[in-house]
């Protein structure tokens, strides 16, 4: 017994040395990390773009992963595990993009937490400090390309120029103001080459060197980006490349123009471009009124804001449509009569309709009168009946073993009948938004996915150049009078946990609650096979205007072919049903609840004129888990008509739209 006593402690002091000699080699830290954003203060809803560099001073391979954690004091607000890496010896700068963040507090700073986690051990790389977007106050940015050897005076006044703020009536100084306007810096070679990183920007400037050490495939990129609703400024000099050329003539400004008039603006797809030449630069005052109403032209103001500021250099601030906000009473957004606007997310008011759409058609609440038959029924068994049976077989004693049984039995039962109306299947739908341009090409294309799962499991989605994020679908459930502050029961948010490399190719992994909606979007620039065929450039401003026009539309639209779905002209704040559902050859009601397909293509493509959209009418593509983005015809202005065609394809319902430009 002694002698395994001893053995006993002899064991145990070796495991103590074995561990202190590990120790050393453990604590031993041979990785340093820096966290640099390369845009100080990112974009409200974008995914934010920072270069983390590793310093290695190991003397062989260390191989693993980055695991970055992000906070919002306490709470943890985005997980993110990148590709496996390969760290040698001495500095590695990678650059990564980080999911969309948005603070709920006042504090614009989170907390962003990382870890090597290599082949044989963490390390712990410590915590770096994040500025980022809140809830309450948006963040514009301007992406500048400025050369590290050359900062020219001049394109960097320019570049202060086009911020949003400096149309802002409101005296008070931007830090308290309830948005930020910045000018970021980015090196020509940091610009991104896929149009997706041009998404962290609302507009992109070019001047001089910063556009001439632009490479061919970064400016396809951009070109790519602005055909998709993205705003650019152009101010090239002498001696460019034959692709710079290309470039601006894809924007639609001639590489000579004669005669050199300042600015020159175009429309691009669904973006914007305005260019100024060298020859002509120095005669652009930035504060006349031909300059100012090219950067209105760039952040796509309405029409009835344009005058006022080319004019005056401020926008208006009696543009709030205050029927609507009477009529919604979204008071809270009405601050007009404070000298500013309120510039806070505007939730849709029709979102319940598609919520409903989305949900699948099997799902149905268990009806009230047999909730209440089925309480009365176990309050008669564990009362009456188990006191008469038992009493009359003289066995009451067995009430403590009848009593709990008839209570799992119900129980059992109640279970079998929701999953009866809920449905066992788990359920898939979509609503795909399709922008198209000239000759029926894709622009941009959003995925709104819906996820409704029988029981609790994991779910992956993968994504290939797309951006991610969540869609709170409480929110769609909350529309409607006091919406936004109704509680709907529907707990949906589920924090995603990001793995691979975004935007290229990377899988979201997310908790699917049972019988929980669970709502994303997906943002693209990528082609796709079209699932309404149209010939969308046989039709013009021209057969919008009459009824009698508008009736011929299918027929030059689909020649010779019925459309199995439906279609609608939008204009000012008009919505022109060319074909509904219910006369389609295929009749399909997409809508279960009180809103009908009109209102919801509406709100989501011709925004009220409330906060943000009284001001513009369509902001740059960011990617962001609402509709913002998506919106695109300008209520104001009567030269703008948009064509809109809607099918159901199984569960998914396809929404392509083509903008059109008349004559004033």
């Amino acid at each position: 017994m002694k002698g395994r006593v001893v053995s006993g402690w002899l064991v145990a002091l070796l495991a103590a040395a074995a561990g202190l000699i590990a120790q050393p080699a453990l604590a031993q830290q041979t990785l340093t990390a820096r966290l640099t954003p390369v845009v100080a203060s990112p974009r409200s809803g974008a995914p934010c773009w920072a270069d983390v560099s590793l310093d290695s001073t190991a003397a062989y391979l260390i191989e693993g992963y980055l695991d970055v954690t992000i906070r919002d004091g306490l709470e943890v607000v985005a997980r993110y595990r990148t590709a496996d890496l390969a760290l040698t010896n001495g500095m590695q700068t990678f650059r990564l993009a980080l999911p969309p963040v948005t603070l709920q507090g006042g504090d614009s700073w989170a907390t962003v937490t990382m870890r090597f986690v290599g082949t044989e051990r963490v390390c712990n790389l410590g915590e770096h400090m994040l500025f980022a977007p809140t809830l309450l106050k948006r963040s514009f940015v301007v992406g500048v390309s400025t050369p590290r050897e050359e900062v020219n005076p001049r394109d960097s006044e320019v570049a202060h120029s086009l911020l949003l703020g400096r149309f802002d009536p409101d005296p008070a100084a931007p830090l308290q103001r309830a948005y930020s306007s910045f000018p970021a810096d980015v090196a020509p070679q940091d610009f991104p080459a896929f149009p997706l990183g041009c998404c962290a920007y609302d507009i992109v400037f070019l001047a001089g060197e910063g556009f001439r050490q632009m490479q061919e495939r970064q400016l396809d990129a951009l070109l790519r980006w602005v055909e998709g609703g993205g705003s650019v400024c152009v101010l090239p000099r002498r001696g460019l490349a034959p692709y710079h050329e290309e470039f601006l003539a894809a924007l639609g400004v001639a590489s000579v123009p004669a005669p050199p008039e300042p600015p020159v603006t175009s429309r691009c797809g669904l973006g914007r471009a305005v260019v100024v030449w060298d020859d002509s630069a120095a005669r652009v005052a930035l504060d006349m009124p031909e300059w100012r109403r090219a950067v209105a032209f760039l952040w796509k103001t309405r029409d009835c804001q344009a005058a006022e500021l080319a004019e005056h250099g401020r926008w208006r601030l009696d543009m709030q449509d205050e029927a609507w906000l009477t009529q919604w009473r979204f008071r809270s957004f009405n601050l007009a009569d404070e000298g500013h606007l309120d510039f806070q997310r505007l939730p849709l008011v029709t979102g319940r309709g598609l919520f409903d759409t989305l949900m699948p058609a099997s799902i149905r609440l268990i009806p009230f009168g047999l909730i209440l038959l089925l309480i009365l029924l176990f309050l008669l068994a564990v009362g009456p009946v188990d006191y008469f049976l038992l009493g009359a077989l003289r066995r009451r004693r067995y009430t403590w073993l009848l009593f709990p049984a008839m209570s799992v039995g119900f129980a059992a039962f109640i279970a079998f009948l929701s999953g009866h109306y809920m449905g066992g299947a788990d359920h898939r739908s979509a609503l795909i938004v399709v922008d198209v341009g000239e000759g029926g090409r894709v622009l941009r294309r959003s995925s709104y996915e819906m996820a409704f799962g029988a029981k609790e499991r994991e779910d992956n989605v993968r994504l290939t150049n797309a951006l991610y994020s969540p869609v709170d679908a409480s929110e769609l459930v909350r529309s409607g009078y006091y919406g936004m502050y109704r509680d709907s029961g529907y707990a949906t948010n589920v924090l995603p946990r990001y793995g691979g490399s975004i935007p290229g190719d990377f899988i979201v992994q997310r908790r699917v609650r049972q019988w929980t909606p669970l709502m994303h979007r997906s943002f693209s620039f990528e082609p796709m096979e079209p699932a309404i065929d149209f010939d969308w450039d046989a039709v013009g401003p021209a057969d919008f205007g009459s009824y009698r026009e508008r009736s011929r539309l299918l027929g030059r639209l689909l020649p010779g072919r019925q459309f199995d779905g439906a279609l609608f002209c939008l204009h000012e704040s008009e919505v022109h049903t060319v074909q509904s559902f219910a006369n389609a050859p295929a009749p399909v009601e997409p809508y279960r609840s009180g809103d009908t397909p009109e209102d919801f293509i509406h709100e989501i493509s011709s925004r009220p004129r409330v906060g943000l959209f009284s001001v513009v009418s369509q902001i740059s593509p960011n990617g962001a888990g609402d509709f913002e983005d998506v919106n695109l015809l300008d209520s104001t202005d009567p030269r703008q008509w948009l064509l809109v065609a809607v099918r159901r394809a199984g569960a998914d319902c396809f929404v392509y739209r083509r903008l059109y430009f008349g004559e004033p």
